[in-house]
């Protein structure tokens, strides 16, 4: 997911791993684009080094819910 492979990987991470948020470094820049993309997941935090995604759409019926 995180070397850009997918083209739309929010949905992915919230269904497949019940997840809310996704920390990754800063050399992961296309999969933020993609996961941002969308609207469903948004920057929270970003240094020089690390960024912090948030899924910002409700989880789908069946998942985990993240604690």
């Amino acid at each position: 997911i995180t070397l850009a492979r997918e083209e739309n990987p929010a949905p992915i991470i919230r269904d497949r791993f019940g997840a809310r948020y996704v920390f990754t470094d800063t050399n992961h820049e296309k999969f933020v684009e993609r996961a941002t993309a969308g609207g469903q997941m948004q920057i929270r935090y970003r240094d020089e080094y690390a960024i912090v995604l948030e899924m910002v759409d409700a989880p789908a019926e069946g998942t985990v819910p993240s604690s």
